[in-house]
């Protein structure tokens, strides 16, 4: 099937796999029918690494990476979030500021992150880079639903159950996102809704698995040199929130809270045990500004 991109940009072809299923070249929809923002948007993808694709109002959502959405445009945008979070693929969408009721509405179709027009070539370049650097084409299937922080990497695992069990694949030495090796293997159990943050470290990577009970994840960048210095991500690790390995790279402060009963953290570093790596930063330190002391919120 050909998607007709309006002469603005690159078309693709499904039937002869030019698209991100059949290639190693990322590519972004762009849902779009302003030409200005639309050839801006296309610039910004083509600087990132991606093929853009701009969808032509009713056409069906190709195979994509990630899908950009303007809120003024014309057409129905909110059946192609929809569709696009259906398939756990990253929404960003973008608006006037003073249009809350369509940003209130990109949320609940699904998109993943909505930005008001100011902010738009100041934070879609930092999301594009975060997406691509979990793009891999491999034989394990990455999470798509991107991190707000550059570098932190998320694997999906893939479980294969039968009558006696299951069997799941981590980590292997040949994953791109691992290239940093093997220093030491650790366990930490928790107690219910007992809490630890924040830990940092200078030079030594993370990767974390909860193979039994479930983690409040949170991250926040320190690093000063990174296009995503201040930024602070939560995420959800075990139990009905899948299985995955979660990368934390040197310089990003972390922590995390038992929510789902006693909880285990599998963890591997890129170092041995060194005390000079351990940094410490207060639960509440209030340039981060986390509580961890939150309930779940109301909705």
């Amino acid at each position: 099937m050909i998607y007709n991109t309006q002469g603005m940009d690159d078309t693709v072809d499904e039937a002869n796999g030019d698209g991100a299923a059949g290639s190693r070249t990322p590519v972004a929809a762009l849902f779009c029918t302003d030409l200005m923002f639309g050839v801006q948007l296309q610039n910004m993808a083509r600087k990132a690494g991606f093929r853009p694709v701009t969808l032509r109002p009713g056409a069906p959502l190709p195979d994509a990476d990630i899908l950009i959405v303007d809120l003024a445009a014309r057409g129905d945008w909110e059946t192609a979030v929809r569709e696009a979070a259906s398939r756990h693929v990253p929404v960003v969408a973008f608006g006037p500021h003073m249009d809350a009721d369509a940003r209130r509405r990109a949320r609940d179709a699904g998109a993943s992150r909505v930005l008001a027009n100011s902010n738009l070539t100041r934070d879609l370049p930092v999301i594009l880079k975060s997406v691509v650097g979990i793009w891999v084409s491999t034989d394990y299937r990455m999470e798509r639903d991107m991190p707000d922080i550059d570098g932190v990497v998320i694997k999906e695992l893939v479980t294969h159950p039968d009558e006696r069990g299951y069997f799941r694949e981590m980590i292997r030495v040949t994953d791109p996102f691992f290239g940093e090796g093997f220093g030491q293997l650790s366990h930490s159990l928790m107690h219910p809704e007992v809490a630890k943050a924040w830990h940092i470290h200078k030079t030594q990577i993370d990767w974390w698995y909860v193979p039994m009970g479930v983690l409040k994840v949170a991250l926040y960048d320190m690093r000063p040199d990174s296009p995503t210095k201040g930024v602070l991500q939560e995420l959800f690790m075990g139990g009905e929130h899948g299985q995955k390995i979660l990368k934390i790279p040197a310089g990003v402060a972390h922590g995390c809270k038992a929510i789902g009963g006693a909880s285990h953290l599998i963890y591997v570093t890129s170092n041995v045990y060194d005390p000079q790596e351990e940094g410490r930063i207060p639960h509440d330190d209030p340039e981060i500004g986390y509580d961890w002391t939150a309930g779940p919120s109301i909705k």
